[in-house]
């Protein structure tokens, strides 16, 4: 007859749910000896003999605080870039591809907002290929090398 599972202790939970199905993992915070704190990927296994009677058990563990605070620190910079609306920020990936836009950036890129913006950008990428550094006035003709117009 098993004893009730709420005498039993994480330990012996642990154990028993190894020697069942032949592994038991968890990742949680620990406690070192020196009493500092970290997070740890736990996984254990029985070591059984040739019977396959449970002769004993080997727990590996392993220091993932690094991975823990890098994860951490990444979803608090996603959140702070997904907060801001009033400036444009597009994330791309080391090939130049777009990973991400923010809020900002969907706004101020919507389809028929902004038109006058995206013109005006528009010529001064113009000028600034042809070694031209001021934009073209509003009230001048729109420069003959201009598609968009």
């Amino acid at each position: 007859m098993l004893p009730d599972a709420a005498a039993w202790t994480r330990a012996d939970v642990e154990l028993r749910t190894a020697a069942e199905t032949g592994r038991y993992e968890t990742e949680g915070w620990r406690v070192r000896r020196d009493s500092t704190r970290f997070w740890a990927s736990v996984v254990l296994s029985p070591i059984q003999d040739s019977d396959g009677v449970v002769q004993g058990y080997v727990k590996v563990v392993r220091d993932l605080t690094e991975r823990l605070m890098q994860e951490v620190a990444l979803r608090g910079f996603e959140q702070m870039i997904d907060s801001i609306s009033d400036y444009e920020i597009i994330r791309l990936d080391p090939e130049g591809a777009v990973r991400s836009w923010n809020p900002g950036a969907r706004r101020l890129r919507h389809p028929g907002r902004n038109r006058q913006r995206r013109h005006l950008t528009h010529h001064s990428r113009q000028a600034h290929r042809h070694g031209r550094r001021r934009l073209p006035e509003q009230s001048r003709s729109t420069p003959p090398s201009c598609t968009r117009c």
